[in-house]
């Protein structure tokens, strides 16, 4: 028997999937993640759901990384220039040599 302090975050980690998959299934109004970080919102949630699915199977987890900070900073960097290259048409022309 859970204790009530465990059946809660069972219930809170069952909400979060089941909005996670609602959002990318578009039922809430959600378009894209539009920035990095509702990107990492998003994805850290079900990576926890996909490793919890593949352990309960007795298998290995699919995604066994641990996002450090000095690696999500670097992420957001990259992914806020190539976001800022390609919302500009004239940025763009030039990056590509054109």
């Amino acid at each position: 028997m859970l204790s009530p302090i465990e059946s809660e975050a069972r219930r809170r980690r069952r909400r979060c999937v089941r909005e996670l998959l609602w959002r990318a299934a578009g039922r809430v109004g959600y378009a894209r993640p539009s920035g990095f970080d509702t990107i990492i919102e998003m994805w850290l949630p079900l990576a926890w759901a996909l490793n919890m699915v593949n352990r309960s199977m007795g298998r290995d987890a699919l995604y066994p990384f641990v996002l450090p900070e000095p690696v999500l900073e670097k992420m957001r960097f990259i992914h806020t220039t190539i976001d800022e290259i390609t919302s500009n048409p004239a940025k763009l022309a030039s990056a590509g040599g054109a």
